[in-house]
């Protein structure tokens, strides 16, 4: 899928991806509500500045690489991985999903959603160049 100059294409290409060969599994995802990994939410739980939505909107800068790493970083320990054309959806053990969609439909840009109640704060996180 191709809009404008950018491709769209999936992120994962098989649940294997996440956490090393053999295993769509991955123990050890406590860092994840304490942001010590590379992205760190702020002390409401949010990542990055406020964006153009409701307070759930947020902002990142790094485009694609950016988006596919907190991607990576947020989904350890999913206990299922989908791939529904270019849009990868991480179930995870608190009920909670993580959403990978590499070309948003409002502005264009990368985006990371978190969905339900769990150990991150829902929001959309739009990965601006």
């Amino acid at each position: 899928m191709v809009l404008g100059k950018r491709v769209a294409k999936p992120l994962f290409k098989n649940a294997d991806d996440i956490g090393g060969a053999g295993s769509n599994v991955v123990k050890g995802s406590d860092n994840v509500a304490e942001g010590t990994g590379k992205f760190a939410p702020d002390e409401n739980g949010f990542y990055g500045t406020k964006g153009l939505g409701g307070s759930h909107t947020r902002n990142l800068p790094g485009g694609d690489n950016a988006a596919q790493d907190l991607m990576k970083e947020l989904t350890q320990g999913a206990t299922k991985i989908e791939q529904k054309g270019n849009v990868t959806i991480a179930h995870m053990p608190d009920g909670q999903r993580v959403v990978y969609r590499p070309i948003s439909s409002s502005d264009g840009t990368p985006v990371v959603e978190i969905h339900g109640k769990g150990a991150i704060k829902e929001q959309k996180i739009h990965f601006v160049d």
